[in-house]
């Protein structure tokens, strides 16, 4: 039964990077660092409006850090439901779940699902 709560578990993680949104705000992400770096390059520009882009850019960069962090949190905590709920219903022992969380086969699933939820969202890795 743990493994079984530890695989809902990290289904409830994959489904919570969708429904907070983390692939698509690391890929705002990327697009704004890819367009600060595009700022810094242009030979046109002059020392005044490099600094500027480099400011504008490293202030909107911690703020994606910190959505990102936010909502990977929202994912994590999401995942502690299952595991949380098994356990209060005497289904799965919080260790044995940590356990299943650890082994190989859950972890082979778990780089399995992420790849789908990537190719899912391949759309949102394209820059804009």
């Amino acid at each position: 039964m743990s493994f079984a709560v530890a695989l809902v578990a990290l289904l409830a993680f994959t489904l919570g990077l969708q429904l907070f949104g983390v692939v698509p705000a690391a890929a705002g992400a990327l697009a704004t660092l890819s367009g600060t770096l595009a700022s810094l390059r242009d030979p046109a520009a002059d020392d005044r409006s490099r600094e500027l882009a480099a400011r504008r850019g490293s202030l909107l960069l911690l703020r994606a850090a910190g959505a990102i962090g936010l909502r990977s949190l929202g994912a994590l905590l999401l995942s502690l439901a299952p595991v949380l709920l098994a356990d209060a219903a005497g289904w799965s022992r919080l260790d044995a779940t940590g356990e299943a969380l650890a082994s190989w086969e859950l972890l082979a699933a778990g780089l399995l699902l992420f790849a789908l939820l990537l190719a899912g969202n391949r759309d949102a890795w394209r820059h804009r």
